[in-house]
């Protein structure tokens, strides 16, 4: 079981090191040759198409997940086909909506981001599908080419052209659109939407499972993409475009970065869970789902620790100096972005039970807190408050579902004691390494990071050694 893990978290490694290493190369670039506003600009316009993609992608991806893991490749294509000549339809509508309703350079962006909405959705689509056939080298594939054109042509498009956020736009949909018909047989295989298949008992139930299931999902993550949009929002509104250019800089380099950890082992945790669910293995299911959440939690109080300690260092390599304020927030934004990725294993009973309504319920408290926090906290801290808003918001969201969840199914977290443990643990590291910092020791940067790293480790496992020892023995 471990050998397997570990070879499958190695084999995404590839298609997730690369782009994120892609992205920084970007931050920096757009963070050079952009001016703070057009950045906050092109971020702002970026951040909506990848979120109202994902609400669209979703609506398919989730019921895909649950329903078509035990499939044919036929039957799913079948399934996809018919999903992207919807999603098609309603585009088009929008896009012939702003063709006709707006005018001038506002026109241009809005057709331009309703494109990149219907591109940034069937790519999704496309990974979906290869996640749940287990067609690792094909996804890291896809994700190392989608990552190029949405890094480097863009570039290019800067260097030989305009430094604005059109010729970036311009130049995602064209390395999307050479990527999709490179993959035109992965994505648009024959419909088959003729009359038969809609006589078909088994496609027309999948049909009332994906919107039975799928129709509440997408709800969630409408949801979730109000709460994610709205630090951006209001920051706009309160601060102006040069706020959320800091803000979005910052984020994104801490995600992206962090990504090279998380990214592998929550893409392969969800098929082995939907995989021993549908055997009807409950008791095992949970075993692994603790597996997993001490895994993520073994590098998270690490990275906190370190990014604290590093984050001047960190700016000052990927990022223009005007963009370096900003550091402050890295810390908080990476302890919002550790939260949230909890509340997503947390929540996996109530998902793989189809109580999808109380996953929305939460969303909605979760997403009102958000919205509330950031009226309040933005006008007087500007990006700091949108930071904390993040954090008492995905925290509020993970507590309520790890309680619903624990109901469903049973399932360790490190519990009071634990957390408060490994919160010692982190201030102890933290601590160690300011005062090597300060002492001015002529000792590499590197080597501190290396030394504060394998003290974590081995403290982390001394403490935590009887409950690792019972995951690692349930899971043997």
């Amino acid at each position: 079981m471990e050998t397997t893990l570990i070879k499958k978290i190695l084999e995404y490694l590839p298609g997730t090191i690369i782009p994120s290493v892609l992205t920084l190369l970007s931050l920096k670039v757009f963070s050079i040759y952009l001016s703070i506003e057009e950045f906050g600009l092109f971020n702002y316009w970026l951040t909506l198409a990848l979120l109202v993609s994902s609400v669209f992608s979703q609506w398919i991806s989730q019921p895909m997940l649950r329903y078509t893991t035990d499939k044919s490749i036929t039957y799913q294509n079948e399934v996809i086909s018919f999903f992207i000549i919807i999603i098609g339809m309603v585009l088009s509508l929008l896009l012939l909506f702003a063709k006709l309703f707006f005018e001038g350079e506002n026109k241009i962006l809005y057709m331009l981001v309703i494109i990149l909405i219907f591109l940034f959705t069937s790519i999704q689509i496309i990974y979906t599908k290869l996640q749940v056939n287990f067609q690792i080298k094909k996804y890291s594939f896809l994700k190392l080419a989608e990552s190029s054109a949405k890094v480097l042509l863009p570039i290019l498009g800067i260097f030989a052209f305009v430094s604005n956020t059109n010729t970036i736009f311009i130049s995602i949909i064209t390395g999307m659109i050479v990527i999709l018909i490179i993959n035109y047989k992965i994505l648009f295989p024959k419909f088959h939407l003729d009359k038969n298949l809609f006589r078909n008992k088994e496609f027309l139930n999948t049909q009332k499972n994906y919107f039975s299931f799928g129709l509440p999902m997408v709800i969630w993550f409408s949801v979730n993409g109000i709460m994610s949009f709205a630090d951006r929002f209001l920051l706009k509104k309160f601060s102006g475009y040069d706020s959320v250019a800091i803000y979005s800089a910052n984020y994104s380099l801490i995600t992206g970065s962090v990504a090279l950890i998380t990214a592998p082992l929550l893409m392969i945790a969800h098929p082995m869970l939907m995989s021993r669910w549908n055997d009807s293995k409950k008791r095992e299911t949970g075993d692994l789902l603790s597996y997993f959440i001490e895994i993520f939690m073994l590098f998270s109080f690490l990275l906190i620790a370190l990014t604290f300690l590093n984050r001047d260092l960190i700016t000052l390599v990927f990022l223009n100096e005007k963009f370096r304020e900003g550091n402050v927030i890295m810390p908080l934004i990476l302890i919002g972005f550790i939260i949230w990725q909890l509340g997503m294993l947390f929540h996996k009973p109530i998902e793989f039970e189809e109580s999808i309504k109380k996953m929305v319920s939460a969303m909605f408290v979760a997403c009102a807190v958000n919205i509330i926090l950031n009226m309040i906290l933005i006008p007087k801290f500007s990006y700091v408050g949108a930071s904390i808003s993040s954090i008492v918001s995905y925290t509020v969201y993970a507590f309520i579902v790890f309680k619903l969840g624990n109901k469903i199914m049973s399932y360790e977290f490190v519990g009071k004691k634990g957390v408060a443990k490994n919160v010692i643990l982190l201030i102890v590291i933290l601590f160690t390494g300011l005062v090597m910092d300060k002492l001015n020791l002529k000792i590499d940067r590197i080597v501190i990071n290396i030394f504060m790293s394998l003290i974590y480790l081995v403290l982390y496992i001394k403490i935590n050694l009887k409950r690792l020892t019972k995951l690692l023995k349930v899971i043997k």
